[in-house]
């Protein structure tokens, strides 16, 4: 939408039409503007041919030059059709440029083939590392998860083995115990060829891993939780729990609530990682 010179109302009447130019600025004598008042506002679009300007009467008539206002508004040393030489630089604004937002494309992979980007990617957010690039043939690698002896010499010392034992079997749950290695090339029959532990094989082994992880620990869980509840069951009659059986209560029960809880998520995911592996079989 175009914009227009808004005259305030203590200066001088400008010319139907009239607009500062680059670089213009009041006469020092004039005015200052009301509060908030805005020089330039939004033109709405005009239909059909200009109208002719016109006289107060509505009569048509020659518009008003720029001397002629001048000379009515006294301020002198204009010719006609010129600004006079006492207005000062005065920046006009122009219309906003609004550009599309595009779309960011995918990281580049320098050297490698354009049609291989795509399944390159695919790898990576898997934790495969790039080894070697040909352009039209890529080697990628994921490594296994190697033990960190420092943690388990430390957590021995800390908990008397236990802590050992414990980072143990979470590297033994959510580790990768196996190397992949797969290279892709650009084919004759498909776009992509793959030539070892493809996507299908690590997918596979991770599925495999999530189902035996959450049916280990939610049956860890499972066993703790029932002591829990059996020693809750136990205690009801003890003199702690007979002087202050809501705080017993609740202390108990919240804790068998999360011990359940854990159960439930633990054995959601395995079955979830079984149905995918039935499905895929």
């Amino acid at each position: 939408m175009a914009v227009r010179f808004n005259a305030p109302p203590n200066w001088p009447t400008p010319p139907q039409g009239w607009a500062p130019t680059n670089g213009w600025q009041p006469d020092s004598s004039w005015p200052a503007a009301p509060a908030g008042w805005q020089l330039w506002v939004d033109e709405p679009p005009q239909y059909g041919s200009a109208p002719s300007p016109q006289d107060p009467y509505g009569h048509p008539g020659p518009a008003e030059s720029g001397s002629a206002f001048f000379a009515r508004s006294g301020v002198t040393g204009g010719e006609a059709g010129t600004l006079p030489a006492r207005y000062q630089p005065y920046p006009v604004p122009s219309p906003a440029v609004y550009k599309p937002i595009r779309a960011l494309p995918s990281r580049p992979i320098p050297g490698a083939d354009p049609r291989l980007v795509p399944t390159i990617q695919e790898y990576l957010k898997r934790g495969y590392r790039l080894t070697a690039n040909q352009g039209d043939a890529v080697t990628l690698i994921r490594q296994k998860t190697p033990i960190n002896w420092i943690w388990v010499i430390g957590l021995a010392f800390l908990g008397v083995g236990i802590g050992s034992l414990v980072y143990l079997g979470l590297w033994q749950l959510w580790g990768i115990h196996k190397e992949y290695t797969v290279t892709l090339s650009v084919g004759t029959t498909s776009p992509v060829m793959e030539q070892g532990d493809g996507l299908g094989v690590y997918d596979h082994d991770r599925l495999v891993a999530q189902r035996l992880r959450g049916f280990v620990l939610g049956s860890i869980l499972a066993a703790i939780m029932v002591l829990w509840i059996a020693v809750w069951v136990s205690n009801l009659g003890s003199p702690d729990a007979q002087s202050d059986m809501v705080a017993f209560m609740v202390g108990y029960g919240f804790m068998a609530a999360v011990l359940g809880g854990g159960v439930y998520l633990f054995f959601t995911t395995a079955q979830k990682a079984r149905r995918v592996l039935h499905s895929g079989a």
